[in-house]
């Protein structure tokens, strides 16, 4: 029996789990964000509709622990399940804020002004 590869551009769900949990730690939380979008937009779309309800909860799994804490606060939704938003474009939000704030801090800290 042969089985006709649709698009092996495309990843599954487990495949993105895979690779959530291996993911290299250490990774500043932009560039977190960016891969971490970058493969779920490679999954075929009946692997997104799976995961989505627990794409910001994977995606906190990945971030570095501080920043999944200071993240993590801000995402917070008592209104759902998993006590996260479930709005992605939130994250985005929130990932964009965190990002000019720790850079204004890191630039500060090495002397230059904003």
């Amino acid at each position: 029996m042969t089985y006709a590869i649709e698009d092996s551009s495309k990843a599954t769900w487990r495949g993105f789990e895979d690779w959530v949990e291996t993911l290299k730690k250490g990774l500043k939380v932009l560039e977190v964000f960016l891969e971490f979008e970058s493969r779920f937009g490679r999954l075929f779309a009946r692997d997104q509709d799976i995961l989505t309800l627990d794409k910001v909860v994977m995606f906190l799994c990945v971030v570095d622990v501080q920043d999944r804490k200071d993240i993590g606060v801000v995402l917070e939704d008592t209104t759902t399940e998993s006590g996260l938003t479930n709005t992605w474009e939130n994250v985005w939000d929130i990932v964009s804020r965190y990002t000019k704030r720790d850079n204004g801090s890191v630039m500060k800290k090495r002397g230059f002004q904003n």
